[in-house]
């Protein structure tokens, strides 16, 4: 039985994971459609989604991709040219990469999340000073969060106030203010 309905909920492109035995491109479709924007959660959606694919190919049950027999092999090669490399990685985790993939911190609706940029390089710290030859104040971009940056233990800290509140540099005065909450 092959599916043909666009946009499918997250729970019914599941099922048909879990279930389907003949897979057409509107499955892959819909879950392009629906990592389209990036962020960690469906993104790790779909990797799940995906891995449930590949399960049951790696265990020998018959799995088809428009009436043609997945291998891992080729289940590999239909997820590369449909999905970002971070989706590949994470349906074959052994799978070693030739390059780094980064995110980014946005601010969302209902709160930060990190989206996917792919290769694209992108600061998610800001140095603001140095504190000693092994202590930094960096901010995070999209909140301008203080942190403590130990240079030596490659650790952050979040720099907070005896209030237990925490810090954050206005860009405009230049100055680190104590934020209420």
């Amino acid at each position: 039985m092959i599916y043909t309905p666009m946009n499918l909920s997250l729970n019914e492109l599941t099922k048909m994971a879990t279930q389907e035995v003949n897979f057409d491109e509107t499955f892959f479709t819909n879950i392009e459609e629906c990592i389209k924007y990036n962020s960690i959660g469906t993104l790790n959606w779909a990797i799940h989604t995906l891995t449930i694919i590949r399960e049951r190919i790696d265990v020998g049950q018959k799995v088809k991709y428009k009436d043609i027999d997945l291998t891992p092999d080729t289940y590999k090669k239909l997820l590369h040219e449909h999905y970002g490399i971070y989706v590949v990685k994470g349906v074959y985790p052994k799978m070693s990469l030739k390059h780094k993939v980064y995110f980014k911190l946005e601010n969302t609706e209902n709160g930060m999340d990190l989206i996917y940029t792919g290769q694209e390089e992108n600061k998610l710290f800001r140095w603001i000073a140095d504190i000693n030859e092994n202590e930094s104040l960096v901010r995070v971009l999209p909140t301008n969060v203080v942190y403590i940056r130990n240079i030596k233990l490659g650790s952050l800290t979040p720099f907070v106030t005896e209030h237990n509140s925490v810090y954050v540099y206005n860009e405009k005065t230049g100055k680190i203010e104590e934020v209420f909450e």
